[in-house]
């Protein structure tokens, strides 16, 4: 962010330096007396353009600090301690429960079987 005062100036100062071009050319004033006027234009607005974005940044800096501290980032949750299992998170998505008298392999299996005919329940659809 510390360059945008710097291209804020430099655009204003190219806009000037044009527009006294394009002025003095339209007045018909001599190409010398243009050229000097369209540069101390390009100075005077270069610096004004520094002066305007510095002033803005800091504007911009605090109103992003305030915002900051009025809407703090809620704290994220930690992960679980304890490993979730397939079979956890299947019952979680599909909304039932697998029977609880199932062995552990054949609720794996279960849960495979159930993410295999998924695609091919959609390719019916």
């Amino acid at each position: 962010m510390k360059r945008s005062p710097r291209i804020i100036a430099a655009a204003l100062g190219c806009s000037a330096f044009a527009i006294a071009c394009v002025s003095g050319l339209a007045a018909h004033n001599p190409s010398n007396v243009v050229l000097t006027r369209a540069l101390w234009a390009l100075v005077a607005c270069y610096i004004a353009g520094l002066i305007l974005g510095t002033i803005g940044e800091v504007i911009v800096a605090q109103h992003i600090e305030n915002y900051a501290k009025k809407n703090p980032v809620p704290d994220v949750m930690s992960p679980p301690k304890e490993p979730v299992l397939i079979a956890e998170l299947a019952e979680d998505q599909s909304g039932a429960g697998l029977p609880s008298g199932a062995s552990g392999a054949a609720q794996l299996s279960q849960v495979a079987q159930a993410s295999q005919s998924a695609p091919a329940n959609r390719k019916a659809a």
